[in-house]
């Protein structure tokens, strides 16, 4: 059973983490657009590290 809570854990991770990386991607299209590119940095970590959380969650859950 905690084999699949952690893989569950993990992947609700990366798809959180997925979504904050595409919503940063177009955020940053949009501000090329019109002419002041930020690059968005601190949505980038931050969904690094919800994955890295999410991946430690499942290495710990699924260990023996």
């Amino acid at each position: 059973m905690t084999d699949r809570g952690g893989a569950t854990v993990y992947w609700s991770a990366t798809t959180i983490a997925g979504l904050i990386v595409v919503s940063a991607v177009v955020s940053y299209i949009v501000n090329v657009r019109e002419g002041q590119p930020v690059f968005p940095i601190v949505p980038l970590v931050l969904a690094g590290i919800i994955w890295l959380v999410g991946l430690f969650c499942r290495r710990t859950l699924t260990s023996r």
